[in-house]
């Protein structure tokens, strides 16, 4: 299960946060807990991996006229190729062999190298010094145009049905006026925009009626664009995979289920993309005029579904990626590098856009960023600059997480004042290592003035700041100054739910003399093995999920056999491996706080 791999907690010396232990025990009672779970985030909402692509069938650019490292323009030959892959109508792999790949040969806003199929990825040998490169020469100076654009032939938002009763943050399912336009596995988005939901969701928070205009009038209003895929249908109930992010409460008009369709399954990975912004003239100067803006904007994924980017380098680019109207996308180690630019990731009307392990080296003046609706965004363990913000670009995005972030700050978030606030509700900064040059003061609801950050009642949990960071307005400060456990908020939820998921011994369950059961799961300190004859038990390990052996003495009563572990165990997921007579059985548990 390779999305653990770099562990689920901090060193034994942090302190177990209290929103923490919480969460945990709201998943237990069945309450709402402060925290949102946010593992519904990544391909397949992580709970699959990001699949190897090697037993895909194959097209070679080359063999399309592509030709590397030589000064010839090789668009018409990668679309040759893209084209012949999705013809093919299987999983097919679009190849870039070692060397440069240039692209770009005019200024024309309206071309673009276009992926509009399932299952089609781009893949090169390497993003390093002798690997794959993919170089956008001339400008093309749009703010919109991408270089790289993967998105269906066409697109069908229509409205579907309507929501006939109020639900709550945590909700799994909604109750419908009708089913007959929606079946299981569809993927939809709960849409709504009044004034009327900005006022409840806000709630005691002042808004600016005069500034913040879209947000007001028989036109504008607090949007919704909450994405969703229906796991089953039973009557005029609709149960979603994934949780609803927000409350959606009983307003004079109603929020509504529409239809979203994507492409699936499509990739990038193993590509250096660079571009002529490194050698232009000039230096950025944020909005000095649509060029140092717009002019090399390099990939944009609309309308996409368990998709990934991994493995890539962007060196000089005034935008690198734009992600919207999708769900369940995983950008993995990824390097941007070179020429500061304009904006680094653009999130937009998404649910479970996930970004880990990856490093802004360029320093984008816009940084790690949400905006516009979005829902259960996670950036983890994403490595900014000192001073580098990060960017809710207004247009009210939900429930967003900053998880385990090194570097950076809060003072140049974008977009239109009237598209104002910056973020809704659920904003968490988890185990967030603030870097500023100086001391600084964040008022998160100053409403009447155009920069700072206007965040709705935000969570910090275990921030880290390099100088005196000192706030107002801020919904939750826990454990300032110190890192918590767990090191990961994401990784921690998500080891729980999965953990639960694949649980198939409970305390309820009645021993038998073949299979033991295991209790309590999750445990805390200990937990026990009973069976009919435990001295059939040949022997107990224990195992993390890197395969290390864990210390454990145990105790035999009769026909319950008591575990003790011996080490530290921070909170996590194991793995008991019990031998018997004649057979090896394996259990997952969940160690909690």
């Amino acid at each position: 299960m390779a999305f653990f791999s770099f562990g689920i907690l901090a060193t034994s010396e942090a302190q177990v946060a209290p929103s923490w232990t919480n969460f945990v025990e709201s998943q237990k009672n069945g309450t709402t807990p402060i925290l949102p779970d946010y593992s519904y985030s990544g391909y397949h909402f992580s709970e699959k991996e990001i699949p190897n692509v090697s037993g895909y069938t194959y097209f070679n650019v080359q063999d399309y006229g592509a030709t590397p490292n030589d000064t010839t323009y090789d668009d018409d030959a990668i679309q040759a190729t893209i084209d012949a892959a999705e013809a093919s109508n299987a999983p097919a792999v679009v190849f870039f062999p070692a060397g440069k790949y240039i692209v770009s040969s005019d200024n024309d806003i309206n071309k673009s190298i276009e992926i509009n199929k399932d299952h089609i990825v781009l893949k090169g040998e390497g993003s390093g010094a002798n690997g794959t490169e993919i170089f956008m020469d001339q400008m093309r100076v749009n703010n919109g145009h991408w270089q790289f654009r993967f998105k269906p032939e066409s697109t069908n938002t229509g409205t579907l049905t309507s929501i006939t009763q109020e639900a709550k943050r945590g909700d799994f399912s909604v109750n419908v006026a009708s089913t007959s336009a929606l079946t299981v596995g569809q993927s939809i988005f709960i849409y709504h925009k009044s004034e009327e939901f900005a006022r409840a969701h806000y709630g005691n928070l002042a808004l600016n009626e005069t500034a913040w205009t879209r947000l007001f009038g028989e036109d504008g209003g607090l949007i919704l664009y909450e994405c969703h895929v229906i796991d089953s249908i039973d009557g005029n109930t609709v149960i979603f995979k994934n949780p609803i992010q927000v409350d959606l409460p009983t307003l004079s008009k109603s929020f509504t289920i529409r239809n979203l369709k994507t492409i699936e399954g499509i990739g990038i990975e193993d590509i250096r993309f660079t571009s002529e912004w490194g050698n232009f003239p000039r230096e950025f100067v944020h909005h000095a005029d649509d060029t140092v803006d717009y002019a090399w904007n390099a990939v944009q994924f609309k309308f996409v579904q368990n998709s990934w980017i991994r493995n890539c380098e962007f060196k000089d680019w005034t935008q690198v990626a734009d992600i919207r109207e999708s769900i369940g996308v995983t950008v993995d180690n990824v390097l941007i590098s070179g020429k500061r630019g304009h904006a680094s990731w653009i999130t937009r009307r998404n649910y479970g856009v996930l970004v880990k392990d990856c490093i802004d080296d360029a320093n984008h003046h816009h940084g790690p960023g949400v905006g516009y609706s979005g829902v259960s965004t996670v950036y983890l363990r994403y490595k900014m600059s000192e001073n580098q913000s990060i960017d809710c670009h207004s247009g009210s995005p939900f429930t967003t997480l900053m998880d385990d972030m090194d570097g950076g700050d809060f003072h140049t978030n974008g977009g239109p004042w009237e598209s104002y606030p910056h973020h809704a509700r659920y904003l968490t900064f988890w185990n967030f290592i603030h870097k500023k040059s100086s001391n600084v003061i964040y008022n998160f609801w100053s409403v009447d003035v155009r920069k700072p950050a206007t965040y709705a009642e935000p969570y910090f949990v275990g921030l880290q700041p390099n100088h005196i960071v000192s706030m107002i307005g801020e919904g939750l400060d826990e454990m300032h100054g110190q890192e918590v456990e767990p090191k990961s908020l994401f990784e921690a939820q998500l080891a729980l739910r999965l953990a639960r998921d694949s649980i198939t011994t409970s305390t309820a369950d009645k021993p038998s003399a073949e299979r033991p059961t295991i209790y309590p799961n999750p445990f805390g300190g200990t937990f026990n093995i009973q069976m009919t004859n435990a001295d059939n038990v040949k022997s107990v390990k224990m195992y993390d999920l890197n395969n290390k052996e864990i210390s454990i003495r145990y105790d035999k009563i009769k026909n319950r056999i008591t575990i003790n572990p011996t080490d530290h165990l921070p909170i996590g997921v194991y793995w008991v491996r019990i031998t018997l007579d004649n057979q090896s059985l394996q259990y997952k548990l969940l160690k909690e706080g």
